[in-house]
């Protein structure tokens, strides 16, 4: 393992395999009022871990790096290698300037849910097109990274036609469900970490999140504004780094936690 702090990392990991195995094993049952939203927060907390692999992976071993790529794959919802075109070398090149197929000023920082939902079909939809064109130019032009890439796939597939056919409903509802949730999520998380931010300026560019607890839960991704000035960067390391730039950053783009904030803002409105 790369870094020892990763460990929180591998936990979350079993944790996910752990409570899919459970809500398997319960199927309908009253303790789903429970345990079927640990299972959307572990979905989410696999969203940040794959993230994170994908910046900075887990393992100096390239046969640990892939294995691991594929088991967060499962719970994520998606193959990650889709972040290396869409996050590493489109969203963080372009960081919500035009370009960028996630920028959030093309959805209209309105209230209400529909705001956050327009925003995840629009960035879907951009990102889908965006991610066409890179495997269309890959096939054509670089055979083996596409045939690379297509093997992930091919594992997802596979891992999850499998539990589809030991059992399809509960296949939809405790697996593939929270993970097409976890992208809303995912989607989500952008989307308040950038709207309303000034994309030309690196320390007005980001929203950050900076309460202790709700950090040490999300693996630092509150510290938005230096993930994006040191991207390489081990999230364990993004406090002190954070600490460093305070009295650079904007105090109207501080908030405590992303939930409360997503809350007070888009889903306590009524329009």
């Amino acid at each position: 393992m790369r870094n020892r702090k990763d460990i929180q990392s591998l936990f979350y990991a079993a944790a996910a395999a752990g409570v899919l195995w459970l809500n398997w094993h319960l199927g309908a049952s009253p303790w789903l009022v429970v345990t079927y939203p640990l299972a959307l927060l572990l979905a989410f907390l696999m969203v940040l871990v794959g993230h994170n692999h994908a910046h900075l992976p887990l393992f100096y071993r390239r046969p640990w790096n892939r294995l691991a790529s594929h088991y967060l794959a499962i719970f994520y919802g998606h193959p990650l290698v889709i972040f290396i075109p869409v996050h590493l070398q489109n969203h963080h090149k372009h960081r919500n300037t035009d370009q960028d197929w996630t920028a959030t000023y093309k959805v209209s920082d309105g209230k209400g849910v529909r705001t956050l939902l327009a925003y995840h079909f629009h960035c879907s939809r951009q990102v889908m097109v965006g991610y066409g064109r890179i495997i269309r130019r890959l096939y054509s032009h670089r055979p083996g990274i596409f045939r690379d890439w297509a093997s992930y796939y091919a594992v997802f597939l596979a891992v999850n036609g499998l539990f589809l056919l030991i059992n399809p409903w509960k296949a939809f509802f405790f697996l593939i469900l929270p993970g097409q949730l976890s992208i809303f999520f995912l989607h989500t998380i952008n989307f308040i970490q950038h709207v309303s931010t000034d994309s030309e300026d690196d320390y007005r560019s980001s929203r950050d999140f900076v309460s202790p607890w709700w950090n040490t839960l999300l693996l630092n991704a509150g510290f938005h504004t230096v993930h994006h000035l040191h991207p390489s960067a081990h999230w364990s390391e993004y406090p002190a780094k954070h600490s460093a730039i305070a009295h650079k950053l904007d105090s109207n783009l501080i908030e405590a936690d992303p939930f409360s904030y997503t809350f007070r803002k888009y889903l306590r409105s009524r329009r």
